[in-house]
């Protein structure tokens, strides 16, 4: 990304925190540019997602750090740990000043705006062809072979890479993953949100017999 603009959405089920005390993260997305055995440094970092008794409370939140260390959280109002669907999105505007703003349910949540004086690159030129890998939850993984670019880090769904002994490991359903290389508005993140509302209702079937044979 660079100093440009971005944003990520999904759609969500996640999981709710295990007891009130615990302080642990449940990561829908996440991304950075090293871990902590071995890299320079372990930004620039970005997180969607829900801590549990964090700084958010229990409730959805976005963490965007650029390469310098600069960072910005933004924390919604939603505790998603009730059994349902939700939207979650959040967009990147801006850069030095910018700011984030966070979506959840077409709801818009924001901060003040931040100094970025770092970038959001995870790639870095390199003599040649290079493989990125993206590699979700160690399954499998996708590959491309774009021109001079390596990926330092990893882009994953469902768990975080920043310490391998902890790499927050979150029971999570997640439903159109989507990435742009701009800052979405507010009226594009709502149309995301109701028109995946709309299909969801589509989706619902009254029955009398509790097979719906009927």
């Amino acid at each position: 990304y660079g100093k440009g603009e971005f944003s990520w959405s999904s759609w969500v089920k996640l999981s709710g925190c295990v007891d009130a005390s615990e302080d642990s993260t449940r990561v829908i997305m996440g991304a950075q540019r090293g871990t902590l055995e071995g890299a320079e440094s372990i930004f620039p970092q970005i997180w969607l997602g829900a801590r549990c008794n964090g700084l958010c409370g229990n409730n959805l939140m976005v963490s965007l750090i650029d390469s310098e260390g600069n960072g910005q959280a933004v924390c919604s109002t939603v505790d998603p740990a009730d059994g349902d669907w939700h939207h979650v999105a959040f967009s990147k505007t801006g850069h030095n000043p910018g700011r984030a703003y966070l979506y959840v349910d077409g709801q818009k949540f924001m901060a003040g705006d931040v100094g970025w004086d770092g970038h959001f690159n995870f790639a870095s030129d390199v003599d040649g062809a290079a493989t990125i890998t993206i590699d979700n939850m160690r399954e499998g993984g996708m590959e491309v072979v774009p021109d001079n670019k390596v990926l330092d880090g990893e882009f994953r769904v469902g768990s975080f890479l920043i310490d391998p002994e902890n790499q927050f490991l979150t029971e999570i359903e997640v439903d159109e993953i989507a990435i742009w290389k701009r800052g979405l508005s507010t009226v594009e993140m709502k149309a995301l949100y109701y028109r995946g509302v709309k299909r969801l209702k589509a989706q619902v079937r009254g029955c009398v017999s509790s097979d719906c044979s009927n």
